[in-house]
């Protein structure tokens, strides 16, 4: 319900506002995305950013053809504990690929990555090449 009064324009868009949503979304991930490959981050040993684009091509999940609800808290917004479980999932393992090569989107029934002997950490910029 919070939704409908915050942020009445994503929660509750109409025709026009969310062809602006479509427009805007997109721009400001890529600026993120523009504004992480610029270095910024990479100067230090101890702290680095890193983006996780494990989400932006994920689609809702679907049972019977209709966007399974189960993975939404009752706002229809955030995650339920079934959606965390699969978003938590999905950015550990975003975190074990290099950058450069993650994926875009989660899949039901991933299973865990574990770090390897060749490659015992998360992945950075630095340590991605």
């Amino acid at each position: 319900l919070l939704h409908k009064f915050l942020c009445p324009c994503a929660a509750y868009p109409t025709e026009e506002q969310e062809k602006l949503l479509d427009a805007w979304i997109p721009q400001y991930q890529q600026g993120l995305v523009d504004l992480v490959n610029t270095g910024r981050y990479d100067g230090r040993d101890d702290f680095t950013v890193v983006i996780q684009p494990f989400l932006t091509q994920t689609q809702p999940p679907r049972e019977a053809d209709k966007i399974d609800f189960s993975y939404f808290a009752p706002d229809c917004f955030h995650f339920s504990g079934k959606g965390h479980s699969v978003a938590g999932l999905s950015i550990w393992n975003n975190m074990l690929e290099p950058v450069g090569t993650k994926k875009s989107s989660w899949h039901k029934g991933e299973t865990f990555e574990c770090p390897t002997q060749d490659h015992p950490f998360i992945y950075t910029s630095k340590n991605s090449v």
